[in-house]
């Protein structure tokens, strides 16, 4: 492009390509080069990328325990089925503690006999769930980029370890922060994990996902 600045860079152009089918997660590597008029090779770059595969459908049930409306958007992103009646619900989606408080001995009795319940986004605070008690703590040093799925949990285990690492929202087009607090529960195990850190030093491994066996369901939070 003759009217280029020197030293500097310029849109010329995208190239659409079709995404190879994969059966299984694999990491591909993307090689151009930019020639002039005469042929000759005068820049050259390469981009990593990773394709997934077709990922089955599937339609599970869930009920939406509070009153924010983006819950049930992100519940018919997920192609859940959404049902009024708890007990007709594989997962209780739950994002006002306060409406778990008023219903907690239903909802412990639908988990005990195998429902999942999913606390989203709990706020600071010490909570008594079922028999446990969950301490929601703020991030140090502002909110984190990242996460850890290295847990070795069964839901986590196909996960590589930058997978939660840098995430780009695009409502904002900008990477945002996706952890705010950490979990502190005794009797619960890592789905995802995170580190306690401030200046002066670096402390101990602490939740950013966690779940807690309750009957034959579960107890979940995701922070």
């Amino acid at each position: 492009v003759d009217s280029m600045p020197v030293n500097s860079s310029w849109f010329v152009g995208s190239v659409k390509y079709k995404m190879p089918q994969v059966a299984k997660r694999k990491n591909f590597q993307l090689q151009v080069i930019l020639l002039n008029p005469e042929g000759k090779q005068i820049h050259e770059n390469e981009f990593d990328f990773t394709v997934f595969p077709q990922l089955k459908p599937i339609t599970p049930s869930a009920y939406n325990l509070g009153k924010i409306k983006k819950t049930d958007t992100l519940l018919s992103e997920a192609k859940a089925r959404i049902t009024p009646n708890p007990a007709e619900a594989g997962v209780i989606i739950i994002t006002d503690f306060l409406e778990y408080q008023a219903q907690k001995e239903r909802i412990n009795r639908l988990v005990f006999q195998g429902a999942t319940a999913l606390f989203l986004n709990l706020p600071g605070g010490e909570y008594t769930i079922a028999h446990s008690t969950v301490n929601i703590k703020p991030t140090n040093m502002g909110q984190y980029y990242f996460v850890s799925p290295m847990t070795d949990h069964r839901l986590v285990k196909s996960f590589y370890p930058k997978d939660f690492w840098l995430w780009f929202d695009d409502k904002t087009e900008m990477i945002e922060p996706i952890l705010k607090n950490t979990v502190r529960a005794p009797g619960w195990s890592a789905i995802l994990s995170s580190v306690e850190t401030n200046w002066e030093k670096t402390g101990g491994t602490v939740m950013a996902a966690a779940e807690m066996k309750y009957g034959k369901g579960h107890f979940r939070i995701c922070e």
